[in-house]
């Protein structure tokens, strides 16, 4: 998965299995571009972004 960070500061990355698992957890520099290696197989996922300042959001993800 490649993700594109264009804020200003650092942001916390955590990928979830549909069943709550944390899969994996990264952190993604302000204004940088990371490629996340995550070795999941198919399934439904869920990835939760928290910045620094507190903003937050959620995105659904199915892998094939």
């Amino acid at each position: 998965m490649h993700i594109h960070n264009g804020e200003d500061e650092t942001v916390a990355i955590s990928i979830y299995e549909a069943t709550g698992r944390l899969v994996k957890q990264v952190f993604v520099e302000a204004n940088s571009d990371t490629k996340v290696n995550y070795g999941a197989s198919p399934g439904v996922y869920i990835i939760h972004l928290l910045s620094e300042s507190g903003k937050r959001a959620s995105r659904k993800m199915a892998r094939e």
